[in-house]
């Protein structure tokens, strides 16, 4: 999507830029996905769709060129054909009739096509533009369905296109350097000449010279009403420009810089340069979050807000260590090297710790933990680092494990015993344990302030706000406790009991190693490696993919459940909110 507003990142969802693995010949954002098309011409996406409309892409695997709007993309392929999927709202991936992928049945052969908020436009070979989805700005009730023409008298012999975030308008660089736009202003006669590229969006409207000068206009309105159009004062004067895109220019040398607005590493200013990323061969800024293809290798490179997938694509990551949010929301993390952790479906995204990670924990969906080799922890949001960490009360012992939740603050050391701050529900419970020692603690982020002690002897015992334990089990060799209820592996003979939290019981016969509590359900991992999933209700137990391969451990947060396979790949099935279209936790591969 070549048209848009850049905002700064959600605060405790952006993150650092992140890389995919391969190389990659065309990338573009959109409001909550990013799709971009590999050097074989496949087309990979992650991210968040909202409607369930993603057959599009699956089989697509000679894409040259790519473009992402609000809620869909488009794909051109070598032989000039044109693939779209996602939302259908304004019917800008096609004809509603008919089943995804589809276009207006008479497209023809393109050459290059935009995206815009709920419309697509594709330039012919002939000059002409074919456009289809949203007829007007912001208009709930004039639709135009299939396809628009628009005037050839008008704009015959079109370049090139760009689309406004909003609404139907755009503006076309023509054959002979000139701009020409519908439902917006186009710009001043004295720079509308020796065009390159232009862009609209919802923050600055531009163009860049064959020189590789920009220049922007914008819209002023006089006393008695009238509109007149001027060259306004950003972005100043820029290092050679390679290309444009919204409010960023990608300079000759690789480095980006923005004005007007912000992007997710940015600072709001004038003109700024974005920092933190490596150079870039092309660049894609987008709503919320912004990538762009390296110069070094060819790879993508995100930034900006992960809050759902957009940033990290879970199928490229290679994970040592796995963890998982513990509260309703899907999200997830792994370490890819002893320093480095990668989340998706929200957390930081990026973090690098500042030395070895022996375990990771969520303190919430925002914040993100890491146990040291030396002892400490470590969090990825400073300012949200409770004083647990640095309580004066707090035993100088080893630390073998942590739970970190606004109700419960507590450390498990390696001699067994325990320390909660003054503030956690679990601070009684853990000082009247039976001597033998505590062997494990876990307190989910779902602000229940429910958690569970497993003491060396197996007994399990699991307390809320209210004095004394509402559950205790006995002969328990591991537990896992979440939104959905508790489950535990029984020492006997290794099977699975479960306390739900709408009072039910349920038993999974088997021999199973690990379990995990999601927001609505379980799962177990037996000792094949397959994984055997329950809930309250089944028709909302995320199902895993009947051609998994063996896992190695996993995961279950919020509607969803991630594992590491035998081969070191990661793999997710299930919805992140219950909901259709969240391509990010679909497995589509």
């Amino acid at each position: 999507m070549k048209a848009r507003i850049l905002l700064l990142a959600l605060a405790g969802l952006s993150v650092g830029p992140t890389h995919s693995t391969g190389a990659f010949r065309s990338v573009d954002t959109g409001g909550f996905h990013t799709c971009g098309v590999t050097t074989q011409g496949q087309v990979k996406c992650w991210g968040y769709f909202p409607y369930d409309n993603l057959g599009g892409m699956d089989d697509v695997r000679n894409a040259v060129s790519i473009s992402s709007g609000a809620y869909h993309s488009c794909a051109i392929l070598t032989d000039k054909t044109v693939r779209c999927w996602g939302d259908l709202a304004g019917w800008e991936v096609g004809d509603s009739h008919r089943p995804l992928p589809t276009v207006p049945l008479d497209l023809g052969p393109v050459e290059s096509i935009a995206t815009g908020y709920f419309q697509t436009c594709a330039v012919h070979a002939s000059g002409d533009i074919t456009c289809w989805g949203m007829g007007r700005p912001l208009s709930h009730f004039s639709f135009e369905r299939a396809k628009t023409y628009y005037p050839a008298g008008t704009f015959e012999n079109a370049e090139s296109i760009s689309l406004a975030g909003y609404g139907s308008g755009g503006c076309a660089v023509r054959r002979d350097k000139t701009v020409g736009c519908w439902d917006l202003i186009g710009p001043p006669a004295e720079i509308n000449h020796d065009v390159r590229q232009v862009s609209v969006s919802s923050d600055s409207d531009c163009l860049l010279t064959s020189d590789g000068v920009v220049k922007c206009w914008r819209d002023t309105t006089a006393r008695d009403g009238s509109h007149h159009t001027e060259v306004a004062p950003y972005p100043g004067e820029l290092p050679p420009v390679a290309s444009l895109q919204g409010s960023c220019a990608l300079l000759v040398d690789g480095n980006v810089r923005c004005w007007n607005g912000r992007t997710g590493l940015g600072i709001p200013g004038p003109t700024y340069e974005v920092t933190g990323i490596e150079k870039l061969q092309s660049l894609s800024p987008g709503y919320y979050h912004s990538c762009g293809i390296t110069a070094r290798d060819g790879t993508v490179l995100c930034w900006g807000d992960n809050s759902l997938g957009q940033v990290v694509d879970y199928r490229d990551l290679k994970l040592r260590g796995f963890s998982s949010e513990s509260g309703t929301g899907a999200a997830f993390c792994g370490l890819v090297d002893d320093t480095t952790a990668r989340c998706w479906q929200g957390g930081p995204g990026y973090f690098r710790f500042p030395g070895k990670v022996i375990s990771l924990a969520y303190m919430s969906r925002e914040v993100l933990c890491g146990l040291l080799d030396t002892g400490e922890i470590a969090c990825n949001w400073g300012e949200k680092i409770l004083s647990a960490w640095n309580d004066p009360e707090r035993p100088r012992k080893k630390i073998k494990s942590f739970v970190s939740t606004d109700e419960n603050r507590c450390f498990l050391f390696e001699d067994g015993t325990a320390w909660c701050d003054r503030g956690s529900y679990l601070k009684y419970a853990v000082s009247v344990l039976i001597p033998g020692g505590i062997a494990e603690i876990q307190s989910p982020s779902d602000g229940k302030g429910r958690s569970c002690v497993l003491e060396a002897n197996g007994k399990l015992s699991c307390f809320d706000s209210r004095p004394g334990s509402f559950l205790e089990w006995t002969g328990i060799e591991r537990f896992s406790i979440g939104p959905a209820g508790v489950c535990a592996i029984l020492r006997q003979d290794h099977s699975l009991r479960c306390k739900l939290n709408n009072g039910t019981d349920q038993t999974l016969a088997g021999k199973f190693t690990q379990v995990s509590v999601g927001g609505n359900h379980f799962c177990a991992l037996d000792q094949r490696g397959a994984p055997h999933c329950g809930g309250e209700n089944p028709d909302y137990i995320p199902k895993p993919p009947q051609s998994l391969r063996p896992l190695r451990t996993l995961k279950s947060s919020g509607f969803a459940t991630c594992g590491i396979d035998d081969r070191g790949a990661t793999v997710c099935w299930g919805k992140q909110f219950d909901r259709p279209g969240d391509f990010g936790l679909d497995y589509r591969y």
